[in-house]
């Protein structure tokens, strides 16, 4: 029985290691990767209140778009990179804001 849990726990671990990679290699192993993690991170919001006064389904849906970011971010951080000091590298080239009318 005690094999089987540590056989499970290894599957699990080298999963996890396989799909962190996987986020690695797309967004942070080249400028291109880099640049449209900073652009999700924009677009979605994660800067900004998620909140709209009156509209609880507009914030429902931000909220939404924020939680996107913030998975990305999060796997990207179980590698140990510095994910916010990527972000913040590439802010003032992306200087638009999706929802400014």
């Amino acid at each position: 029985m005690r094999e089987k849990i540590e056989k499970s726990i290894v599957a699990a671990k080298t999963e996890l290691n396989t799909k962190n990679n996987k986020y690695k290699k797309v967004f942070l192993d080249n400028y291109e990767g880099e640049y449209v993690l900073a652009e999700i991170y924009k677009f979605c919001g994660v800067d900004r209140p998620s909140y709209v006064e009156g509209s609880p389904d507009r914030t429902a849906y931000n909220e939404g778009m924020k939680r996107v970011a913030l998975h990305i971010k999060g796997i990207l951080k179980q590698s140990g990179t510095d994910v916010d000091k990527i972000i913040n590298s590439y802010q003032e080239s992306i200087n638009y804001d999706p929802f400014k009318k």
